[in-house]
């Protein structure tokens, strides 16, 4: 167990969270999320994993507890269910004369609570969000099993809502990479938007939640679905269209957006194999296949984590850790030691009976040295084999390269001095047909009348 600086996520540091103005005498008003919050959802968002966080060492492990922002998602009642599709009849409403919804696949936005007619708020504008909420409302169709067991597709209208929780982590990082459990995360109160976007100055933890739901809200407002729209010789062209940031996050493999996909892919018959697309697998199997519901609640927390790897949003404090050093453990076994080295000492033995055997057999020994080469090459008949004008340069021709060799006894006919023919019979390498097989008593007998003759090395 060691003490050192951890970084940690702390109220101290919430008024790096949003940016706010000065109001009224001892108020701020709420404008956005600063730049590093919003760097850090979407890089998160986009990766669908905790960013990487600062080991401690390279090999260690330990638990942290603190508080921090969480979107929980449930679904919509009655009446949030009725303003949900009146909102969205009216923005089909709005369109281009000329463009017309064939169907919607998804609609989210965040809702205006503070007015007396509930509305979008209008987020592309920061400076004029005094009514907005924490909460996202969206509309999408779902695959469900109805009450005879058959597959259809209903509208599943959702509501995710900001609240204060608690975490409990266990980080432990093993050659330098990270894993991150969440052991035990308790959902507290809700955070509401501070009414007309003021709150007390000394009350910026409010704003820094507002902020973290803000950023995630800000990737998943708007709008996909079918439209046809009716060119100028009356014909129609119909496309699809993506118009949220959803588009850039692992939130886009969810099956409850599959509808919009499946029927875009229709729309290109001639391009339509029946079989998924290899994009839209890898963005399947980023999501796993879950429902928005999930992978938002997944990405809340996930983004509250990956704040541990700013230094700004994440002071370091003092905190205990374990870490742990690989060793090399030895196992000796007895048993093991004598069997491997009796199994070496047979092998050289074997090695050792086999040699001296063919020594006895064949009364002779030999080395690889350039004498006894040469020394056993010397033969008539090699000699005529390669003439003079071959320098031994490749192809080999064919007429050596069929010949057969044998090492043995070779006699072949000389003319010494006295100018009469004689044979020499000496040990080497000839042709196979002029070779007698290398015997020990014929080639002790032989050594003994024509010692010279034996080819023995020195």
């Amino acid at each position: 167990m060691t003490t050192v600086s951890l970084p940690a996520i702390s109220e101290a540091q919430s008024h790096r969270f949003a940016y706010f103005r000065p109001e009224e005498t001892g108020f701020v008003k709420f404008l956005s999320p600063r730049t590093i919050l919003t760097q850090f959802s979407v890089a998160t968002a986009t990766s669908g994993q905790i960013l990487p966080i600062r080991p401690p060492f390279t090999n260690a492990s330990y638990q942290i507890r603190f508080p921090g922002p969480k979107v929980k998602c449930g679904d919509a009642n009655a009446t949030i269910v009725r303003v949900i599709d009146k909102l969205k009849e009216q923005k089909s409403l709005a369109l281009n004369p000329s463009i017309v919804e064939v169907s919607s696949s998804y609609f989210a936005f965040v809702p205006d609570l503070n007015s007396e007619t509930i509305q979008a708020a209008d987020l592309s504008n920061p400076q004029w969000q005094t009514n907005a909420s924490n909460q996202l409302w969206m509309v999408f169709p779902r695959y469900t099993i109805n009450e005879h067991g058959r597959g259809e597709l209903r509208k599943h209208h959702l509501i995710c809502q900001l609240h204060n929780a608690s975490y409990e982590a266990s980080l432990s990082f093993t050659e330098g990479v990270q894993t991150v459990d969440i052991l035990n995360l308790t959902v507290l109160n809700a955070i509401d938007f501070p009414k007309n976007g003021l709150v007390f100055k000394n009350n910026t933890v409010r704003l820094a939640y507002t902020a973290a739901a803000r950023a995630l809200y800000d990737q998943l407002t708007g709008d996909m679905g079918i439209y046809h729209e009716v060119l100028t010789d009356n014909s129609t062209h119909a496309f699809g269209l993506i118009n949220t940031r959803i588009a850039q996050t692992n939130l886009l493999g969810s099956s409850d957006l599959a509808t919009y996909f499946n029927e875009n892919h229709a729309l290109h018959p001639a391009e339509n194999s029946g079989v998924v697309s290899d994009q839209r697998a890898e963005d399947i199997a980023k999501a796993k296949n879950r429902t928005l519901d999930v992978l938002i609640e997944e990405l809340s927390h996930n983004i509250t984590l990956s704040l541990m790897s700013s230094n700004l949003l994440s002071p370091s404090v003092i905190s205990n850790v374990t870490t742990t050093a690989p060793l090399n453990v030895y196992a000796y076994e007895p048993r093991n030691l004598l069997v491997a080295y009796a199994i070496a000492i047979l092998t050289a033995l074997l090695a050792n009976l086999i040699g001296a055997v063919t020594y006895i057999s064949n009364g002779l020994s030999y080395d690889m040295s350039f004498s006894t080469i040469l020394r056993t090459t010397r033969s008539a008949d090699l000699s005529q084999l390669f003439k003079s004008n071959d320098l031994g340069a490749q192809p080999l021709p064919k007429s050596i390269g069929q010949q057969k060799l044998r090492f043995g006894i070779v006699a072949e006919a000389r003319k010494p001095d006295d100018q009469h023919l004689q044979q020499v019979v000496h040990t080497g390498f000839g042709l196979k047909n002029n070779v007698v097989e290398l015997k020990k008593n014929r080639l002790r007998a032989r050594s003994e009348s024509h010692p010279e003759d034996v080819g023995l090395p020195n």
